[in-house]
């Protein structure tokens, strides 16, 4: 999506549609900067996660390795092993989701990103 915030600050009205070269751009400047950071090696601690004392939830830890496993299920189809997969070998309807970069291919670093973005 992409909104014009200086006229549109409630974001009503979504220009991706109007203006794709622009929305592009925009996306392959983001996957650039994103694709430059490194993964969280934190887990936020908040009321929905953590206990008084900071101890986390046992939801917490039983979401991180549910997105564990569902980064070895996905990349059990890696066919030659080289750690991305393009559309032929993951093609369940999220490729585009997980492909963050646009590049064709799905990268762990990719997969752990929207995992924990799609996972409530």
């Amino acid at each position: 999506m992409l909104f014009n915030l200086f006229n549109d600050t409630e974001e009503k009205r979504d220009l991706g549609k109007r203006t794709p070269e622009k929305l592009e751009e925009v996306q392959a400047t983001y996957a650039k900067w994103n694709n430059r950071m490194k993964d969280p090696r934190w887990i936020r601690q908040d009321s929905t996660n953590a206990e008084v004392g900071r101890k986390l939830k046992q939801s917490a830890r039983t979401r991180n390795q549910s997105i564990q496993q569902r980064l070895t299920r996905i990349f059990e189809n890696d066919q030659n092993k080289d750690g991305r997969l393009p559309r032929k070998e993951y093609d369940n309807g999220n490729f585009d989701t997980m492909d963050r970069n646009g590049n064709g291919f799905v990268t762990k670093k990719e997969a752990t990103a929207a995992l924990r973005h799609i996972d409530p």
